[in-house]
């Protein structure tokens, strides 16, 4: 396809946006990550214009369309995989490292995607340290490029008329199941290819004409200038609270197609504006940016609570400047000569360096950890990093990938025996994993559930549609007609709850025998294993203080003080995990308190409960 300067231009916008969205003082960039989005449009029509030129001209092969997907993403991928393999085994922790190294050998069979939305969500605080996150939007591309191109040189011999309507169906039922998707689980929304794939097809339908070609000047002025607006729209106006993608991802995919629409044969101000010099130069760069800039500010962030303007911009510089020689000395020079090979000799070494890839991945983590050994205390509490606590997910506990009340199970979460006391907990994630240790602290009670993430347990209170529907649902229907014995509030309380949660327990004390709330969890600017194992590693217990964070102490005091008489009994877990100056640690031998910043495990949860006398045979 003929070099469009336009695209070079529309290239740069989406990976500045994604760029400025991951930097964290550049907060007015709130939807940036749509940038993707952009790229995923742009790639379906240029590869899409690639594959229609050849089955027209009757040379279309499989294998040499994968000989220039070789040769276009392994060399600076493989070159940032050794980077971040290299950097984790100097810089982090073994366990870390390790991580890395899984990490590597997941997104080189083109799947981090699926990983990522096993273990963590794209917008969760836990992902901004993984320096691979960001490839799970390559995995997405490979996992289509799989079967589109297959699929169109099939298509191809059924004309035209058929071949389009196939696609367009295929478009809109990608579409349709990632909005219906984000309600059932917005990860696999996010992540998996099916619900992107409409986007990819997007990009593909202007190449192949299926929308008819702009050749007035003033149509296609119009074109490129909304799709410009568009998606500036959404960059500026989307936010990670956004349910994504779904239609939310619309605005930017459309814009770009627009864009890539309305220039196809018009010069228009637009394309003018995309082709200065500037933009077009980060646009040329624009795969490496994308790959490297993620690692950097991951890396950053693993060991910095927050980034500065002047942090941001000299990583932003740093960014650009390895992104300009990985384009001159490492992208450029596979695609041209010298360095051509036949396609079975590009395919043999694409395969190698995979090879050669995943042994890397494996051992220099492995060598690490031989010539940088940490304390055994260190690398158990690490382990907890990737801590999965059983909270009922998707059934008594809802959270942003399980928005629909629907999937809250009743006969379940809220099931009582003839005979058996029973204590329903309520409230978001710091309810959650409070239920666990009650179940194994109270085997002699009915342990009934609801709990929704971002959930205040307050009558008439705000929040997701999936936690306010949930709290009517226990507090006008479920409580009114089923004694329960004792009614846990628990919650990461905001002060403004204060008042919601007095009239609550007035509400609550003719429906139960007793009434408890649970204060607020002890909470680091870092994931607590991060900091456990900083501290255990430097022999320097100050570490974990110095990023204890106060908030939640003034709002324990708070909720005390207020609820003295209020008919509920207040629990302070500050004061239950924080019993002198010195906050506990450890739960257990090897068992940290938490696992992240603010939430406890098993055994720290137990450990609380016990403490505050809410154990066995006490309650």
């Amino acid at each position: 396809m003929p070099h469009r300067n336009d695209i070079d231009g529309l290239r740069a916008i989406a990976v500045l946006s994604v760029v400025f969205y991951h930097l964290g003082p550049f907060k007015a960039v709130g939807g940036g990550f749509v940038g993707v989005d952009v790229f995923f449009v742009i790639s379906g029509y240029l590869i899409t214009g690639i594959i229609q030129s050849e089955l027209d001209a009757g040379k279309f092969s499989v294998a040499a369309f994968y000989n220039r997907r070789v040769r276009r993403i392994f060399p600076a991928l493989f070159a940032v995989y050794l980077f971040c393999l290299v950097a984790s085994a100097l810089l982090e922790f073994p366990a870390e490292a390790k991580n890395v190294g899984r990490d590597v050998l997941w997104s080189l069979a083109f799947l981090s995607n699926v990983l990522f939305s096993r273990a963590t969500g794209y917008f969760d605080q836990a992902s901004r340290t993984d320096p691979l996150l960001h490839t799970w939007s390559l995995s997405v591309e490979e996992q289509f490029y799989v079967v589109f191109p297959l699929l169109l040189a099939s298509l191809w011999r059924l004309g035209p008329r058929v071949r389009n309507a196939i696609l367009l169906f295929t478009a809109a039922l990608s579409l349709v199941a990632s909005e219906r998707m984000l309600a059932a689980n917005a990860r696999h929304a996010f992540y998996f290819v099916q619900y992107r794939a409409w986007e990819l097809l997007l990009g593909s339908f202007c190449a192949l004409g299926i929308v008819p070609q702009v050749t007035r000047r003033a149509v296609a002025e119009v074109l490129t200038l909304a799709g410009l607006a568009a998606i500036f729209f959404a960059i500026f106006s989307i936010r990670s609270t956004t349910p994504f993608p779904g239609y939310w991802a619309i605005p930017p995919s459309a814009g770009a197609a627009a864009i890539l629409h309305g220039g196809a044969r018009v010069r228009t101000l637009g394309a003018r504006l995309l082709g200065l010099a500037p933009l077009r130069w980060v646009g040329l760069i624009s795969y490496s940016f994308y790959l490297w800039h993620w690692p950097l500010i991951a890396f950053y962030g693993s060991r910095h609570d927050s980034m500065t303007l002047k942090a941001a911009l000299a990583i932003l510089a740093l960014a650009l400047l390895i992104s300009a020689l990985s384009y001159r000395f490492i992208e450029e020079p596979f695609r041209t000569k010298p360095y051509r090979r036949s396609v079975r000799t590009v395919l043999l070494l694409g395969a190698s360096g995979m090879a050669s890839v995943a042994i890397l991945s494996v051992s220099i983590p492995a060598i690490a950890a031989r010539l940088k050994p940490s304390a055994a205390l260190a690398d158990a509490a690490l382990k907890y990093l990737d801590y999965n606590i059983d909270i009922g997910s998707g059934t008594c506990f809802l959270s942003s990938g399980y928005n629909d009340l629907g999937l809250f199970r009743k006969d379940l979460c809220l099931k009582q025996t003839p005979g058996r006391r029973s204590l329903l907990i309520m409230g978001d994630s710091h309810a959650a994993h409070f239920t666990p240790a009650f179940r194994e602290l109270h085997p002699e009670l009915d342990v009934l559930q609801a709990t929704a993430s971002g959930c205040e347990a307050v009558r008439r209170g705000t929040g997701a549609q999936r936690c306010t529907q949930l709290m009517d649902f226990v507090f006008d229907e479920f409580l009114p007609q089923h004694h329960v014995d004792t009614i846990v509030l628990a919650g990461r309380w905001p002060r403004d709850t204060l008042h919601g949660l007095e009239k609550t327990i007035a509400y609550l004390k003719p429906l139960a025998s007793r009434v408890i709330v649970l204060g607020p969890v002890v909470e680091y600017s870092r994931p607590f294993p991060q900091l456990l194992a900083s501290s255990i590693t430097s022999n320097d217990g100050d570490i974990i203080k110095q990023h204890l964070l106060p908030a939640q102490h003034a709002t324990d005091l708070l909720f005390a003080r207020r609820l003295r008489g209020s008919g509920a009994d207040y629990y302070s877990v500050y004061n239950a995990t924080c019993p002198s100056s010195e906050c506990t640690s450890w739960a257990a031998p090897g068992v940290p308190m938490q696992y992240d910043e603010h939430h406890l495990t098993l055994g720290g949860s137990e450990l609380v409960l016990d403490r505050l006398g809410l154990a066995r045979g006490r309650l």
